[in-house]
């Protein structure tokens, strides 16, 4: 009888604990699917399981960072703004300048150029952590045709990425605009 309850307790305890890690694997939060699914570049479906969080629980900073991300991926620009907007207002104040990086990116996507400028200004004190910020403006100041701007915005960012992915290519676009013969490309002409 000992040994039939001590068989007894053990098969218990085990199906027990698969249970428990069965569920627990099936029943990832909303958040989670969606932080997950977006991870690995799902973007539709990561937009499923996120509003479906939303409507759980609107006041997660996380959920908004994740879904204006997959708005920008989507070149949803307004939507991204906003969600970036309210993670703003309900994030901790270290988790802040991802948000306002990742704002100025929305502004820039949705050619809002003032706005996005002026972000890529509040963030330049962090600019040895955001080194892109020199680039992304070069960006738009190519698109506004200032020349000058140009080159010392990806100068910048040179000087600070030196080891960047896209080192090479923006030295040679610099090189192309300083040359003289330099004309704006038909599609950026005001």
């Amino acid at each position: 009888m000992k040994r039939f309850t001590i068989v007894f307790l053990i098969m218990f305890v085990m199906g027990f604990i698969l249970i428990h890690q069965n569920g627990s694997a099936n029943s990832l939060s909303p958040l989670k699917q969606g932080m997950n699914l977006y991870k690995q570049g799902k973007y539709e479906l990561s937009l499923v399981f996120l509003e479906k969080a939303f409507k759980e629980n609107p006041l997660n900073y996380r959920l908004y960072f994740y879904l204006g991300n997959v708005y920008n991926h989507k070149k949803m620009f307004k939507k991204s703004i906003e969600a970036y907007k309210r993670g703003i207002e309900i994030s901790p104040v270290q988790q802040k300048k991802e948000f306002l990086y990742n704002l100025a990116r929305s502004y820039q996507g949705d050619k809002q150029y003032k706005e996005a400028l002026g972000l890529y200004s509040k963030l330049e004190k962090e600019s040895s952590k955001y080194p892109e910020i020199h680039l992304y403006r070069g960006m738009i100041y190519y698109n506004l045709q200032n020349k000058s701007a140009v080159i010392k915005s990806w100068e910048t960012y040179l000087a600070q990425a030196p080891n960047g992915p896209q080192y090479q290519s923006i030295r040679k676009a610099i090189d192309i605009i300083k040359d003289d013969k330099f004309r704006w490309p038909v599609e950026v002409a005001k």
